[in-house]
């Protein structure tokens, strides 16, 4: 009678650790699936940095629009067109961190750019970039810097401290094709150090005036301390340029925006 009583006993307690795996599966299992199936899972993938960059090449914006200058009514309608159209205007050394990966952008990146250091880049460009919140790279000459008809060292400490990036145009704006080897690293090693010095920020980004490029180009700009750089050849800067020899896009006074906007909806054809 004992022995049929234990027997009953453990029969009972097996069923019941039976009943409580049972339970335990069912619960492990509703979770998971609630887990999986309650919301998507997020798609996993790499930052792909587009490699062909449009970078604008502007010099004046003044009236009236012609060959150098463009008007500031021409101007703000090429920066409205790109708001409009998926552009996020980036400065230059923002490209090489963009390119490397660090830098993400919401949106088609454009580098807007401006040779010389103009005193229109103060009054009449600077206003527009403001209104659309747009930053951009300007190449500074720096001994022009005390001439009346080019910025002053308050008005680009102001641009600079709103988002406008500065970088080398030389010294004296010596074309590489024309001036000596010892001349073209004094003018790349000063016109740095005036700038850095004068804007309190590291300076790394340079254009060679007048387009003009030699063998050595590179090498020297490279040794003087600059990490990236832009020429005046007429294309879309690609990822696989040498960082210190890209191209840019010309804009230039009288250009219809229907060109301006061809321009930027693909690349240039090589």
């Amino acid at each position: 009678m004992r022995n049929r009583r234990n027997a009953n006993s453990s029969t009972r307690t097996v069923g019941l650790l039976l009943v409580l795996f049972a339970v335990l599966v069912t619960v492990l299992y509703s979770g998971a699936y609630l887990r999986m199936h309650s919301r998507p899972a997020a798609p996993i993938h790499a930052y792909m940095p587009q490699a062909k960059v449009p970078i604008l090449m502007y010099h004046s914006i003044a009236e009236p629009g012609k060959d150098l200058s463009v008007s500031t009514k021409d101007f703000e309608e090429q920066l409205k067109w790109l708001a409009e159209n998926g552009f996020t205007p980036i400065t230059l050394g923002q490209l090489e961190r963009y390119w490397d990966g660090s830098y993400e952008v919401d949106g088609k990146p454009v580098v807007i750019t401006f040779d010389d250091g103009y005193l229109d880049n103060y009054t009449d460009a600077y206003p527009v970039l403001l209104k659309y919140h747009d930053p951009a790279t300007i190449f500074i000459i720096t001994d022009s810097i005390k001439r009346k008809n080019h910025m002053s060292w308050d008005q680009m400490k102001e641009m600079h401290a709103h988002g406008i990036e500065f970088g080398s145009h030389m010294v004296y704006h010596s074309n590489f094709l024309h001036t000596a080897l010892d001349q073209i690293s004094w003018e790349l090693t000063a016109s740095k150090r005036a700038l850095e010095k004068g804007l309190g920020s590291p300076v790394t980004t340079f254009c060679y005036p007048g387009g003009g490029l030699i063998p050595e180009a590179s090498r020297l700009v490279h040794d003087a301390g600059y990490t990236i750089a832009v020429t005046t050849q007429d294309e879309w800067a690609d990822q696989s340029q040498d960082r210190l020899l890209l191209s840019r896009v010309r804009v230039v006074g009288g250009m219809k925006l229907d060109e301006f906007a061809r321009r930027l909806q693909a690349p240039l054809q090589q």
